[in-house]
This record gives C-alpha cells, structure tokens and sequence, in this order.
C-alpha cells in the first residue's frame, strides 16, 4: 500500500475527545432531525431497499439522504479497501482539490458532518477560513471519517461481477473476503465516478505496451522507478499536467507532454455552468437543448489550473509539445517510439503516460454488459432531438458528427438518473438501475460527474428512489392504514402515536 493509503486510514480513526467526539455530535444531529423516524420501506424478506455501488463522496452521499429519509435497508459496496475509494488516494496526482473550498453536499444538511467543521475541529478553529484550496489527502481523510460517524452500512473490497434481473427487482452477485455471495435488492445506483462508465479511453496503440511501457493516467504507476528517466504524457487536460509533474517530482530526467491543439486554453468554459439551476433541474430540459449543451460542452478542452502549468514548469526537464498529434506507438528497445503527424518529430521516451480521459460504453463494464443492449441511449434518440437543435447542425458537419458519436453512446436517463428500456424485451428492473456517474453527462449535466453538484445530484437520485419505492410500497401502505382505520374504536383509549 503506497504511503498516501496508509496516511489515509491512520488520519481517519477517531479518536478519544478528537474525531470521535465530533461524530458523536453528528449522530446527535441525525437524531435530532430524523422525525418522522419510522422506517416505511419493506421489501420482500432478504431484499434489500437500496444497493449502492461505490464508496466514494456520491455513494456516502446517496446514502446519507436515503438514511435520513428513513430508508434503512441500504448497504454500500467498494471494490477498495477502505481508505482507498475513488481517485483522491490512487491516481489522483493534484495537491489539492480542484473546486472551491466552500464546496458541500456530503454532509446531506447535517451541518457537524461538513468538511467545514470537521477541517476546524481537527486544525482549529479558524482553519478553514486560513485554507486556500482543499487538501486531496485531506478530503480523502474527510471522507472515511463522515462513513464511520454517520454510522453507514459499507463494504470494503467487495466487487460485483454480475447482476441479474429478479421480476422488477435484482439478485446481484459479489466477491469479498467472505467468499462469492448472492445479494437481492429492489434498487441498484451506480456511484462509480469518472471510470465507472466504460473505463479509461486508451489510444489502441499503446494498448500492446501495459503496464511495463505505457499506462492510462487512471492506472497505478510507479513513480519512484521512473527517477532518470525520459517520460512522455499524453493529453492537455488536468490530469496531464498532474502526471507530469509527479514524474519530475518524483525525479525523472526529462518529461515530454504532447498534445493536438495549437494553444492552451486560459478559460475554463465548465465554470459557467456551475449554478444551481442547471445542477438542480438539468434532466427536465427538452431533449434539443440537452443536445446543444452537449455538443458545445464535448468540443471544449479542459484547461489545466494555473497551479498545475507552474508545478511543470519550475521543472527544467519539461517541455511541452503542442499542435503534435500523437499517431502511433512501438516498443524500441527498452523504451517506446512516439509516432506524431507530418511536420512534427517523433517522440523517444521510457515510459509513456496517456491521460487520455475516460469512455462511456455500458457494454465495456463486466457487470452491465449482459443486458446493455437493452437500455435506452442516446443514438435512439438523436433524430428527433435534432430536429430542435437548431443550425448547429450546419456548422462543421465532421465535427458535429464526431462528437454526436460520443453522446450517442451515453444511455437515456430518467428522472434520479434512471435506466430506460430500449426494446419491448428489456427487462423490468432495468428501470430500477440508476447510474450516477460519467454516463448521466448528457441528461443530468455536469453535475453527476464533480463535487460542485453533488448537493443537486444526490438530492434528484435520491428522491427519485423514494419516489419509486413508495410506489411499489404504496398497496401496502394503503393496506396497513386501513386495517388499522378499521380496528380503531372512538368508545376505546385515544391513541395518538399508534404506529
């Protein structure tokens, strides 16, 4: 385990008058807000209400809100071992967060749950306002504390490797420690991040060449063997210039960065559509303003921040390569030859780093890949959606065909990011599976993919779970009420709480 994992899980033990007296302050607040706290979900015997998959700030999230919303039957699963879910303690290689500190959303409103207050309780009062930027590590350590004091129900390395459909329900099928078990839920959501939706988009070229030459910026690198060395990175986004610059930090001779465009970009568009609106209430637009919103958002690049550009280039073994478009790829000796486009030189280099971003493609996720064929995409619909679109259409055909290729393998989503059917075979439950990650892009906007939305986004997944399973619940609900309408005297006892 590398040392940021182990400075993970040793941070987030509470202990004695520490985090553990501010996680009882948290359970204090769960309980005081928890009225009514009556359970009302109850599934068939040894079904659970809720399966989430993925441990990370989305899943504990989710879970939180389904638990104040009194649905108890909720168990989480990561495939990590705890402390090691999502990016923050594996392949994300920043100092710091990305996103303003004044972030939330994890807490779901419980407000000794924050990072605000928790940051202050361990560093002060005061800490917080004093920080800049959010530590990575920090949030990382944040988050296995708010599991632990918000008491939720969560496995660690527990992988699902099938599910099947069970009538409208799922029987979902895991490997843990404990061996390969058969789990039955009413409700699957995917909280599986950037990666969980397809994985990595690797160049093919450098397929051939993991792990020992090439890797994704997603894989585990080992930075430390890569000291005197020559490594080139693909990509100019953010995680580029962030697995760049770990290499030189972590002493490589020399880093080559590459990338297809002419100039950086000094402006990042996405900012524009951080407002509440647009994260709270995304999926109820119109099919042709979802489009255009995706066409003008999957042709912009991703600048890197100011912090990263200057991390790279107080090195003076960096340089970056632009307007180079990266062909292909071949072993070379005990290194990689880059092949670039006409007008450019190849590229020599050790090891090669492609941050390259990430697909949608349901049929690539093991477990999904059985009946993805059956969900509703994107490519369904994009005739009828492009009959709103307006004149985009006429700007740059290549292009917009290009990137329509790329919404179109996003699925359809409903209301809470909910699968839709494709085919009149599809099966039922299909409408019990939501995905809240990189596949929601297209139908619930930027928000099912950042910390920036994750308030909106797991408020929408979350009332869209309660709405469908008090509607499976409801005939009993009815039924319950009646019979105990039906028992009830006016010559007996008043009883006000008879629940």
């Amino acid at each position: 385990m590398s040392d940021d994992a182990t400075r993970t899980r040793r941070m987030a033990d509470p202990r004695p008058g520490g985090d553990g007296e501010l996680a009882l302050r948290v359970r204090h607040e769960l309980a005081a807000y928890a009225y009514p706290a009556a359970p009302w979900t109850r599934g068939p015997d040894g079904v659970l209400d809720v399966l989430i998959v993925g441990a990370g700030q989305a899943g504990l999230a989710t879970a939180l809100r389904l638990a104040r919303e009194s649905v108890r039957d909720v168990l989480v699963l990561d495939a990590a071992p705890a402390g090691r879910e999502g990016p923050w303690s594996t392949w994300a290689r920043m100092p710091t967060l990305r996103t303003p500190k004044e972030l939330y959303g994890t807490e779901a409103g419980i407000q000794a749950a924050s990072f605000r207050v928790w940051y202050d309780h361990r560093h002060g009062v005061g800490a917080f306002d004093r920080l800049h930027l959010i530590p990575r590590l920090a949030w990382m350590d944040y988050l296995c504390w708010l599991r632990d004091a918000a008491g939720l129900d969560v496995r660690n390395e527990t992988r699902v490797t099938a599910a099947e459909p069970d009538g409208a329900h799922w029987r979902v099928t895991v490997d843990g420690p404990g061996g390969t078990e058969a789990l039955r839920t009413r409700k699957i959501v995917a909280c599986t991040g950037m990666a969980g939706a397809g994985g990595p988009r690797m160049p093919a070229f450098l397929a051939p060449l993991r792990p020992d030459r090439a890797a994704h910026s997603s894989d585990a690198v080992d930075f430390a063997a890569l000291a005197g060395r020559t490594v080139a990175v693909i990509g100019l986004g953010a995680s580029a210039f962030d697995n760049a610059a770990t290499a030189l930090e972590h002493g490589a001779r020399r880093v080559v960065q590459l990338g297809r465009r002419a100039e950086l970009p000094t402006r990042n568009a996405f900012r524009q559509l951080e407002r509440k609106g647009l994260f709270r209430a995304f999926h109820t637009l119109p099919d042709h303003i979802k489009l255009a919103f995706a066409r003008a958002e999957f042709a912009l690049p991703t600048p890197p921040t100011g912090p990263s550009l200057e991390r790279c280039r107080a090195h003076e073994g960096y340089e970056l390569r632009l307007g180079t478009d990266v062909t292909g790829a071949a072993a070379d000796g005990s290194g990689v030859r880059l092949r670039t486009g006409p007008g450019t030189p190849d590229v020599d280099a050790d090891f090669v780093i492609a941050a390259t971003g990430f697909q949608v493609d349901l049929g690539a996720v093991d477990w999904l890949a059985p009946f993805a064929g059956h969900i509703l995409r994107w490519s369904d619909v994009l005739p009828t959606a492009e009959r709103g679109a307006g004149p985009d259409r006429l700007d740059r055909p290549d292009r917009l065909d290009r990137l329509d290729r790329l919404i179109g393998a996003h699925p359809k989503l409903g209301p809470g990011m909910a699968c839709r059917p494709r085919t009149a075979e599809a099966p039922a439950a299909l409408r019990n599976l939501h995905l809240f990650n990189l596949a929601a892009h297209v139908d619930h906007g930027i928000a099912c993919i950042g910390l920036n939305g994750l308030p909106q986004s797991a408020d929408n997944v979350t009332q869209a779970v309660c709405a469908d399973l008090l509607a499976e619940d409801a005939p009993r609900l009815l039924a319950g009420f009646r019979a105990f309408a039906d028992g009830a005297s006016a010559a007996g006892p008043h009883q006000e709480d008879a629940r």
